[in-house]
């Protein structure tokens, strides 16, 4: 059998694999009013991973409603962040959920708010279920007026337009989901739930819960594609958070087997960077019959990570492999090639981190989340506090990647601990009636970085990382 003859079996089998019938596609669009509703509070909270540009208009139209504004108070006050982990899965790859996640899952499965409020039963204490919904009944008045009633045909003429790629999509996630070697069924419905963002230009967000993608659009724009593209780049999040134990495991046994000294930061942009040479890449390509010539990321890092993948993402989807240890091997070495300065750059070295800290208060704390998410690309993050607390040490003396502690109260208390469970900080003097930055690695070659501030002061610190961006190795010790 000839080269030419087998490659054409190769194709002709991979289209065969790919049909998936239109009467039941496992892919499928809608637009949820109860998610829409959902998605509008959570935008003027002003939550991370809503779109700025949806903020931005809903503030022009309500600037002079007290109503709303105490609306927004009263949303503010109701907490749903409450997260459970999944156990027997890799450390650098947690499992978890949150209320929130089944909140939106609901949300989205639903057709109306009463609907949605009998999904909802048992995920709040009652008290809080109550409310929610009362305020989104409250909120759905606003909706209707503010986006509806002005840009709901354009809704549901882009709903339109994007459904006609539904068979493509089917198409492409079932090709990802085995390149990924992801364990995800395929009578198993995938849903994405759009929501429309007034105007032609403007930050849009889109973010992933288990068998549910939330992709914000633009209501007046015309690059379907490029939209498509999006929504496959999530989807592969999805597919990397829904491999089994056995392969996560593996695959953190490929890049821990790994002597180059680019492979722990190579490991800490996988996802993102895999994300967007199939999502922005791969995909873009199969939709539009050639290559997206634009950037594929706003963070340079992961543009370039994922444009260097690209090659060898294509290769393997058209040999239909999955992600091994050859791989890996090779991404750990483009990666270096592309970023030869990484293990020295804050901003690489800030993409999975744990970050310690004494502040308590919920509201302080997302705050600080917010300042370093605005200044890094920041994929994975764990916040452990007190930074004294059982739990915090623990980490400290055996979580992997980069760890980042925040000394701004209880100076002498918190550094006489750091120095009994950092034993390397021992050879490092500072000056505690000075602001300073140690970093340095310790002999489990983590990267150890420990800000000693003032409280308030962590959205100056991170800009103040950002623009220096390299560390000095041979200075461990600088002031602030």
């Amino acid at each position: 059998m000839t080269k030419l003859v087998r490659h054409i079996l190769v194709l002709i089998l991979i289209h065969i694999s790919f049909i998936s019938t239109d009467a039941d596609p496992l892919v499928k669009f809608k637009i949820s009013r109860p998610y829409c509703v959902f998605n509008f509070l959570e935008t003027c909270k002003g939550v991370y991973g809503t779109s700025e540009a949806l903020k931005e208009y809903i503030e022009a139209h309500t600037a002079t409603d007290s109503s709303f504004k105490q609306l927004i108070n009263d949303y503010k006050s109701l907490y749903l962040e409450t997260t459970f982990f999944r156990e027997g899965f890799p450390e650098t790859r947690p499992s978890y959920r949150s209320v929130k996640d089944f909140l939106i899952m609901a949300a989205v499965q639903s057709n109306d708010i009463p609907t949605f409020k009998k999904q909802i039963v048992g995920m709040l204490h009652n008290t809080d279920a109550q409310l929610l919904i009362s305020l989104m009944e409250r909120a759905d008045i606003y909706y209707e007026k503010i986006i509806w009633e002005q840009h709901g045909k354009a809704a549901i003429r882009q709903l339109k337009n994007l459904q006609k790629y539904q068979s493509a999509a089917n198409d492409a996630f079932l090709a990802l989901s085995r390149f990924y070697n992801s364990s995800w069924a395929n009578d198993m419905p995938f849903t994405v739930a759009l929501t429309p963002v007034p105007g032609k230009k403007g930050g849009t967000a889109a973010t992933p819960h288990a068998n549910v993608l939330c992709a914000d659009f633009l209501t007046e724009e015309t690059n379907y594609i490029g939209r498509m593209a999006i929504v496959l780049h999530e989807i592969c999040h999805v597919l990397y958070a829904e491999q089994s134990r056995k392969v996560q495991f593996d695959l953190e046994s490929f890049f821990f087997k790994s002597t180059s000294p680019y492979a722990n930061v190579a490991h800490n942009f996988f996802d993102e960077g895999l994300a967007t040479a199939c999502g922005n890449g791969w995909s873009y390509q199969l939709l539009a019959g050639k290559a997206d010539t634009s950037g594929w990321y706003s963070d340079p890092y992961i543009d370039g990570f994922g444009h260097a993948l690209f090659p060898l993402v294509s290769q393997y989807l058209k040999e239909n492999k999955s992600v091994d240890s050859s791989f890996v091997i090779e991404a750990i070495r483009l990666f270096g090639e592309k970023f030869p300065k990484s293990p020295q750059d804050y901003g690489i070295q800030f993409n999975h981190l744990t970050m310690y800290s004494d502040e308590e208060r919920i509201p302080d704390r997302n705050q600080i989340k917010q300042n370093i998410y605005e200044q890094f690309a920041v994929s994975w993050l764990n916040f452990s506090t007190p930074i004294r607390g059982a739990e915090s040490m623990a980490f400290l003396k055996e979580s992997g990647g980069t760890q980042f502690i925040i000394v701004d109260r209880n100076h002498e208390e918190v550094f006489s601990a750091l120095k009994s469970t950092l034993l390397d900080l021992a050879n490092i003097p500072y000056n505690l009636d000075e602001k300073f930055v140690i970093n340095y690695y310790d002999t489990s070659k983590r990267l150890i970085v420990i800000a000693k501030i003032d409280e308030g002061e962590t959205g100056n610190l991170f800009k103040v990382l950002k623009e220096k961006q390299y560390m000095d190795t041979s200075q461990p010790y600088w002031k602030f």
